[in-house]
């Protein structure tokens, strides 16, 4: 199955992005990051007055974010560190984990720290205190899917 984001024009030169079975290819980290933004933008400006959790996650702008796949995770990663949304249910569809306890749902604190737990130790996201940006945890990202994708 390929996922390509094909609404919105590139620049000449940009590389789009395309997840093929779970493996990230041809990325271009800047052009990622920049539609996550434009993405996560979209969709607090769209949701802000919203309550329903449900209604959160099935926007647009969402599922869009959640269809980047893999390679959007350290982007949410940095989301979550600064602590702007709810981004739970994206990692879960993402990922297919869920390392919150079940004593710990509802609890954003602890739902926070359990993601950035799973998200340094399973998915090759470093801790923000190493100096990486987000693009350059993107392209890590992306590197270690080839060598996973290369050893199968």
């Amino acid at each position: 199955m390929t996922t390509l984001q094909k609404d919105k024009p590139r620049a000449a030169g940009m590389v789009e992005s395309a997840e093929v079975s779970g493996a990230v290819t041809d990325v271009a980290a800047p052009a990622l990051e920049e539609e996550f933004r434009r993405l996560a933008d979209l969709w607090r400006a769209e949701t802000s007055l919203c309550s329903s959790p449900s209604v959160k996650a099935s926007h647009p702008a969402y599922l869009r974010i959640i269809g980047m796949g893999r390679s959007a995770l350290p982007f949410i990663y940095r989301e979550l560190e600064r602590g702007d949304g709810h981004w739970f249910a994206a990692l879960r569809a993402i990922t297919g984990a869920n390392p919150v306890k079940p004593d710990d749902a509802g609890n954003i604190r602890k739902m926070k720290q359990a993601w950035l737990e799973y998200l340094r130790q399973n998915e090759s996201i470093p801790e923000a205190s190493t100096g990486d940006s987000a693009e350059a945890a993107a392209a890590k990202s992306v590197q270690v899917r080839r060598q996973e994708q290369g050893n199968r």
